[in-house]
């Protein structure tokens, strides 16, 4: 993790510009072309179906605890998208890995992003943001949720997780 702290402004940057370089060359994807969101809207994943061409499950589950702890510790934008794809460790797909790939390709162009501490922030004011679905696993219709909470201007706290299926 690369900390920078701007003695002019008194801000504080957080960032891990070298591990994704290091994932990037890990899962050869270091001369992939970027793109601009971490998820293609258009593509649903649902579990793996009869006749489905398999990925290498060692490789995938590498690749997702890579991002998972990207993820957790200074890129929020990617937490979705992970925890999208990590649903499907199990029995991976060529389908969930080109999801994957989508974020590796994602982080490509976006090495450089982390969170950015404003020393002009208010210490007294934390915002909080959530966000929900209703049913919308395509799987099992469990709904999803998540949630951030920022100080100074960055996250200090987020996640995003299944809720259990509601029956009535």
């Amino acid at each position: 993790m690369k900390i920078v702290h701007d003695g002019s402004s008194g801000d504080v940057w957080m960032g891990q510009p070298a591990y994704v370089d290091k994932v990037l060359e890990k899962f050869e994807m270091k001369d992939a072309k970027s793109v601009a969101t971490p998820v293609d809207s258009s593509m649903k994943l649902v579990k793996c179906e009869d006749g489905e061409e398999k990925v290498d499950q060692v490789m995938y589950q590498s690749c997702i605890g890579s991002l998972l702890y990207l993820s957790t510790g200074t890129r929020p934008d990617i937490t979705f998208a992970v925890s999208n794809v990590a649903k499907f460790c199990s029995d991976p797909t060529k389908r969930h890995w080109i999801g994957v790939k989508r974020i590796l390709r994602y982080l490509k162009g976006t090495s450089d992003l982390g969170l950015l501490y404003n020393e002009g922030g208010d210490l007294q004011e934390c915002f909080g943001y959530s966000d929900s679905d209703w049913a919308g696993d395509l799987d099992d219709r469990k709904s999803t949720s998540g949630y951030i909470f920022m100080l100074c201007g960055a996250g200090i706290s987020w996640r995003r997780y299944l809720l259990l299926k509601l029956s009535i």
